[in-house]
């Protein structure tokens, strides 16, 4: 079954969703560009007028995006997959909304299959936040090697403040990973503005204090389907230990002097 190349794996799924919809954009001869930062995938340029398009994939057909909206000057275009075919179903002000629904589904699955397989294996170029993103990352390293310590350093941009239902996947990450490194430094990052990003939060999370001084909570059903056993419990931290949270780098530079 077509669908069973997806098992457990919603980013490989919703990779191969922007996929689909770049390629039918371009089918279309309308100008599309790939840019996944600031909460979009897609860029479109048609008749003269620019769209920032979040593509949504699933396997449930709604008949288009019915989830929260945290941004109102972006697209939510929702792809629709099956084990025959895949849909397309447009937003509201979508280029593609007064298109006959023929047009919108694709029925060459292995073909598009084989294409994305291809393309995602090309080198992209580093966008804009992951150069900062990066830049965070390599300083807050430099920070904890300078008395020796090995962190682990995990970013998430702004839909871990405004879109999440659950916490992260990946905090604090397998017994494998816990037991490599001693601690888990988390960056939240918010907008600036929507071309730029800025630190919102830094958790300083010591894996020693796991489920101690760090509270755990039970993953909801997707995290238990991917396998997460349990995740940290931010709410609980921000209430309990404000003081493993910074700001910015010259304050987590300060607490870092003092381990």
């Amino acid at each position: 079954m077509f669908l069973d190349k997806f098992k457990k794996n919603d980013q490989k799924k919703g990779s191969f969703g922007e996929y689909i919809y770049r390629e039918f954009a371009k089918s279309k001869k309308i100008e599309v560009t790939q840019t996944n930062i600031a909460e979009t995938d897609v860029n479109l340029k048609f008749n003269g007028i620019k769209y920032k398009v979040d593509v949504k994939t699933t396997e449930t057909d709604t008949g288009g995006y019915k989830g929260a909206r945290s941004r109102q000057d972006i697209l939510y275009e929702q792809i629709v997959l099956t084990n025959s075919y895949a849909k397309i179903n447009p937003d509201t002000n979508s280029p593609f909304k007064n298109y006959d629904k023929k047009d919108l589904i694709l029925n060459n699955l292995d073909e598009l299959f084989r294409g994305w397989e291809n393309y995602k294996n090309i080198k992209k170029p580093t966008n804009s936040y992951q150069k900062f993103r990066n830049e965070i990352k390599k300083n807050i390293y430099k920070l904890f090697i300078e008395k020796n310590i090995n962190v682990r350093v995990v970013c998430r941009g702004s839909v871990s403040l405004t879109r999440w239902s659950a916490k992260p996947d990946n905090v604090p990450g397998s017994q494998k990973i816990i037991d490599k490194y001693p601690a888990t430094v988390f960056v939240q990052f918010a907008y600036e503005d929507n071309q730029s990003e800025k630190i919102s939060n830094i958790f300083y999370i010591d894996h020693k204090d796991l489920g101690k001084k760090i509270k755990l909570i039970e993953p909801d059903k997707r995290q238990k389907k991917k396998g997460v056993e349990k995740v940290v419990d931010f709410e609980a931290f921000k209430l309990e230990i404000p003081e493993l949270i910074f700001k910015n780098l010259p304050d987590l530079e300060s607490f870092v002097k003092k381990i």
